[in-house]
């Protein structure tokens, strides 16, 4: 037996995606299987949310489990009923979630619907009535956070709402020891509850258009947080050309998120594990670091890359 508080917990919304990937197949398996052409960019660890012809698969935002050739695993997601997950129908595509971008200043969250709902039914012979089940009412979790509209995650539920696209919400609860994913439609109340004497609030409402994955957290004391793959001391890159720069990362707890620096200073929209400028200036010459942040909170930073442009 186990409880916890949620206190200490954080919110987190997708922020950045990398490119669709097409899996062909997947697997009837007590953890399933996706057959890719290409698993370049994704690796053990990585949070990725998928788009199959499952609709008990769909929309699922899921644990890389291991990645071997054009074969990636799904952490704990079980397809062996094949009632459920039809053999030879289950292909479509994932993305990986690049950054993460978190609400912070939670004052409440609560919970409505996933309702059980019933009709009733009497036959004639029968003195009393009987209950079928029917359908359970979808779920929705409501986020009402201090109010401040120079936060990020306001611009990005503002894109959320606008588009009504199907985005990744992660909530780590570090006290409970579990990462919990699911998928939402968000829907954001930008104008701001008022009240004498109170803090000004917004309200996020998270419609769900998946089930709740929980994963239990990674213990980093496993493996620490560490760059499998680091940066090179120096790179020289002619004028015009591309410049491309790349860490790997292991141990800690996954997911990880990324924030690119130039001599110190954050680089605006460079928050994925590559960094990548297609023609470089003489601007570009500079020191480059890349800050990396695990699932505990946990930041460690590469080593410093001196570009010259010539």
């Amino acid at each position: 037996m186990a409880f916890a508080i949620p206190n200490g917990s954080r919110v987190n919304v997708a922020r950045t995606y990398q490119a669709p990937i097409t899996f062909t197949a997947a697997s009837n398996a007590t953890e399933c299987e996706l057959t890719v052409a290409s698993a370049v960019g994704i690796q053990a660890g990585d949070v990725v949310q998928v788009s199959s012809g499952w609709l008990k698969l769909d929309n699922m935002v899921l644990r890389v489990k291991s990645v071997t050739g054009t074969k990636i695993v799904l952490e704990e997601f079980d397809t062996s009923d094949a009632t459920k997950f039809p053999a030879g129908t289950g292909a479509g595509t994932l993305r990986k979630i690049d950054s993460w971008i978190t609400m912070p200043q939670v004052m409440t969250l609560s919970t409505e619907g996933g309702d059980q709902q019933t009709i009733s039914v009497q036959f004639l012979e029968d003195d009393k009535a009987r209950t079928i089940p029917t359908f359970k009412n979808a779920v929705v979790q409501v986020y009402t956070f201090a109010h401040d509209p120079q936060l990020a995650i306001y611009k990005r539920l503002i894109v959320l709402d606008d588009s009504s696209d199907t985005t990744a919400v992660w909530f780590h609860n570090p006290r409970g020891k579990a990462d919990r994913y699911y998928s939402a439609k968000v829907s954001f109340q930008r104008v701001p509850r008022t009240e004498i004497n109170a803090v000004e609030s917004n309200e996020a409402r998270m419609s769900f258009e998946s089930d709740m994955q929980i994963y239990p957290i990674v213990d980093s004391s496993v493996l620490p947080l560490a760059f499998l793959s680091d940066l090179p001391a120096t790179q020289s890159v002619d004028a015009g050309d591309a410049l491309d720069l790349a860490v790997v990362m292991q141990g800690g707890s996954a997911p990880y998120t990324y924030v690119w620096k130039k001599d110190g200073a954050a680089i605006a929209g460079k928050t994925s594990s590559t960094l990548n400028i297609p023609a470089v200036t003489s601007g570009d010459a500079g020191v480059y670091t890349c800050e990396v942040t695990d699932a505990t909170g946990k930041i460690i930073t590469s080593a410093a890359c001196t570009v010259t442009v010539s």
